[in-house]
């Protein structure tokens, strides 16, 4: 079994083999990388770096796989456990989820402050996000998982205002819960 290390002595991006001391990957970004994070399976990883892109990189070879443009610092990136979408903070006060594999960016969250610190729940499910206006946010991010969980607290169907507001206005609106009366 090979055993890796990365150190802070070691130049931005470099991969190292701790046996042999034989440079494995190397991830080359325009600016200085200010977060990074594997993928649970160690295959991939996220980087952003000072030119507001995140970019997904296949850990082995070092080539990348999506880029994603984000406003504002990036201050933490994390992957879901399943290793398919990633959750960023950034300094436009926003948190996003993308999907890892084609950077397309599927939820967002906006906070009154730059947003410092990102994770995903063990289930993925949802996502927790910290900001510097002193809240943490633990949110549904899933459309299909919003539609559950406002079934169970609402005493009837979303309206088409409300569906567009808290579900998604590209996702065709439908009476979702069948033993509630329909929304105004």
């Amino acid at each position: 079994m090979e055993t890796w290390i990365d150190w802070a002595r070691i130049p931005v991006g470099e991969k190292w083999n701790v046996a042999s001391g034989r440079e494995v990957a190397r991830m080359m970004q325009n600016g200085v990388v200010r977060a990074v994070a594997f993928s649970p399976d160690g295959k991939w990883v996220v980087s952003w770096s000072g030119d507001d892109t995140l970019r997904v990189w296949e850990a082995a070879s070092g080539q990348e796989i999506a880029r994603m443009k984000q406003d504002g610092a990036v201050n933490s990136v994390a992957f879901s456990p399943d290793g398919k979408w990633l959750v960023s903070g950034s300094g436009d006060a926003t948190a996003r989820i993308w999907d890892a594999a084609s950077g397309q960016e599927v939820a967002r969250i906006t906070h009154a402050g730059a947003v410092r610190s990102v994770a995903f729940s063990p289930d993925g499910k949802q996502a927790v996000s910290g900001s510097e206006d002193g809240t943490d946010r633990m949110w549904i991010w899933q459309p299909d998982d919003m539609i559950t969980e406002a079934c169970r607290r609402l005493p009837r169907n979303l309206s088409q205002a409300e569906w567009a507001q808290f579900i998604a206005a590209f996702v065709p609106y439908h009476l979702t819960c069948p033993n509630l009366p329909a929304g105004n």
